[in-house]
């Protein structure tokens, strides 16, 4: 792994901390949260997953829309 680019430069990536907050928040939280509710409504872990997956992207693309 390269720590500078081919002309030399250090290249330094910054993150805001309620950006990493909102993912831990959407990610892990709603992702359980949904894959929980998912799991009871189907009682399928398949099918559970794969709900949790899209109902957690259906909220990301909603909050994007309202920010």
């Amino acid at each position: 792994m390269k720590a500078a680019t081919a002309d030399g430069e250090f290249r330094v990536y910054v993150m805001e901390a309620s950006a990493v907050r909102d993912f831990i928040l959407i990610e892990f939280g709603l992702g359980t949260l949904f894959y929980k509710a998912w799991l009871l409504l189907m009682h399928n872990a398949f099918l559970a997953g794969t709900g949790s997956w899209l109902t957690t992207e259906m909220v990301k693309r909603v909050y994007k829309r309202l920010i």
